[in-house]
């Protein structure tokens, strides 16, 4: 079902199978309530270390993110990486994106994950809440 956000509660609010426009989420992620820039893929809410949601958006034709069992309960979500695709490639272990994750069992914030949607490009589909249950480097 298709959800106009109109403020950050309504993201505690989606259920897996809503989508909203990237559109709104830019609109919605410009300012001080949001943790990050609209463009990166990991946001948040909440002040580190104390944070309430983190947000992912995930492109899995582009970088590889993708489901690792059919019920499409397991993600692979790689992390922010600098200097992509040149010899100087490497997750920065310290950024506030990947500690956002990184330090989930911490925190205990849940994981919304979205993703593009395949079908049209100004859509984003919601696949639910997660927690983080295994990081490997």
């Amino acid at each position: 079902m298709l959800k106009h956000l109109d403020s950050i509660d309504d993201l505690y609010y989606l259920q897996r199978g809503d989508q909203f426009s990237a559109g709104n989420r830019k609109k919605l992620f410009t300012g001080p309530q949001i943790g990050n820039t609209y463009q990166k893929g990991i946001n948040w809410i909440g002040d580190f270390p104390n944070l309430d949601l983190v947000i992912v958006r995930s492109s899995p034709k582009e970088y590889g993110d993708r489901w690792l069992d059919e019920n499409e309960n397991l993600y692979l979500y790689y992390l922010m990486i600098e200097h992509r695709g040149t010899n100087k490639a490497k997750i920065n272990y310290d950024s506030k994106e990947n500690r956002a994750l990184l330090d989930q069992h911490l925190h205990n914030a849940k994981v919304l994950l979205t993703t593009n949607s395949l079908s049209d490009n100004s859509l984003l589909n919601v696949e639910g809440y997660f927690n983080v249950i295994e990081t490997r480097r």
